[in-house]
């Protein structure tokens, strides 16, 4: 795999780490609000990726990956009740922004994206649990992160099938979207935690 495609998602934890110490409940919750706004657009993303798709190996991919994310706003959702706190009406505007770059990319600049964003949970798994943790959150206030945490390892596996042929076909791209989608990942963080 490209060492520069590699560094992206451990630059990305290494960011987010920094603001972890900083985080109180309310950050917490601002952090699951923005979480429902951005996962209630991946599964249709995924599902327009699909459809676009380019080789039946990554039709396949986003295909998979469209039906396990699909609902995972709800857990956000619920999270956020478990604070009796609903989620604000309407999305960010990176969130809005990042929707149409994902519309706007080819496969390549897709499979990068997708590479940054589900492999940097085993980056961070370690100190987002310790944090957590420290924050005294029950069960019904942590099962969006707690489910990502575990679900992003196999999602990063199978998006690295991806990579080889995204790379070869077109490297530039393939790095722009794992940058980008990077950028609005931490954006995000930053967000929320500071």
């Amino acid at each position: 795999m490209d060492d520069e495609l590699r560094a992206i998602p451990v630059r990305m934890s290494e960011q987010v780490r920094e603001l972890l110490p900083a985080v109180t409940l309310e950050r917490y919750q601002r952090f699951l609000d923005l979480m429902v706004h951005y996962t209630r657009g991946s599964g249709p993303r995924l599902e327009h990726a699909a459809a676009h798709a380019t080789t039946e190996g990554r039709r396949a991919c986003f295909a998979e990956l469209a039906r396990d994310e699909a609902h995972h706003y709800r857990l956000a959702e619920a999270d956020l009740a478990g604070f009796g706190r609903v989620p604000s009406p309407t999305p960010p505007d990176a969130v809005t922004d990042f929707d149409q770059a994902w519309r706007s990319w080819r496969d390549e600049g897709r499979i990068g994206a997708l590479y940054a964003l589900e492999s940097v949970a085993e980056h961070l798994a370690a100190e987002a649990q310790r944090h957590l943790g420290r924050l005294g959150l029950g069960r019904d206030q942590a099962r969006f992160i707690l489910v990502h945490l575990t679900a992003d390892v196999g999602h990063a596996a199978l998006t690295a099938e991806q990579l080889d042929g995204a790379l070869a076909t077109d490297r530039a791209m393939t790095l722009a979207g794992a940058r980008s989608a990077a950028d609005f990942w931490v954006g995000l963080h930053f967000d929320a935690f500071a």
